[in-house]
């Protein structure tokens, strides 16, 4: 709120950083919006120390009590607060996912452990032997899971002996279906991140998913 008046360094660098947005807002037309988020808190959070957060802070000490015993709270229990919790609803785009071998298994899984909702939108798999693997088919499984990951399945050509003419329809028709089946995703994301090792095809899915979402 203006006029500001920051008690200490820390809240001067904050408000300076708000001016600064705003001098590029007003002098190149860079579109900005500005969010005060209080009270940060999630699975990457301190929970001791002193320096943490009063959920974590409440959760520590309950934890730490003995049975029967009591906890101290701070002033009369009266306090409001907001808290935000630091976590995303992430749509990750890859033509590639388990049961395929790739490195975004496992890093689906990693934001998944830390706390983030996590889906996923990909093909059938048929990497790398260029036919769909055992239970899947062009029409079947529109809809999978993995370790708590959602996943959209979308049709795909598969990639057969992968030719130079068999790889081309392959990407394209995850493009073609990609984009149709996420026309039919009614969830909301914070992030969409695009996994693209080959093609970069993919990319023109994730920005219909940027326009979308």
């Amino acid at each position: 709120a203006y006029p500001a008046g920051p008690d200490s360094e820390y809240g001067w660098e904050k408000l300076f950083s708000e001016r600064l947005y705003l001098a590029y807002a007003r002098n190149k037309g860079l579109d900005v919006r500005i969010a005060r988020f209080h009270n940060i808190y999630g699975p990457l959070g301190t929970w001791d120390g002193g320096r943490e957060k009063a959920p974590a802070a409440m959760l520590r000490k309950v934890c730490e009590a003995e049975e029967d015993s009591s906890i101290e709270v701070w002033g009369d229990g009266n306090q409001t607060r907001d808290f935000n919790w630091d976590t995303l609803r992430i749509l990750i785009i890859s033509q590639y996912f388990y049961p395929e071998n790739f490195r975004i298994n496992d890093l689906c899984k990693g934001l998944k452990e830390l706390g983030h909702k996590v889906s996923v939108l990909t093909a059938k798999p048929n990497y790398p032997n260029g036919v769909f693997f055992e239970g899947y088919s062009f029409l079947n499984k529109s809809l999978d899971s993995y370790n708590g990951i959602k996943i959209y399945r979308s049709p795909i050509i598969p990639r057969g002996n992968g030719s130079g003419i068999r790889l081309f329809i392959n990407y394209i028709s995850f493009v073609i279906f990609g984009i149709i089946r996420l026309i039919s995703i009614n969830e909301k994301f914070d992030r969409v991140l695009v996994y693209a090792p080959s093609p970069i095809t993919v990319g023109y899915i994730g920005a219909f998913a940027a326009f979308k979402f």
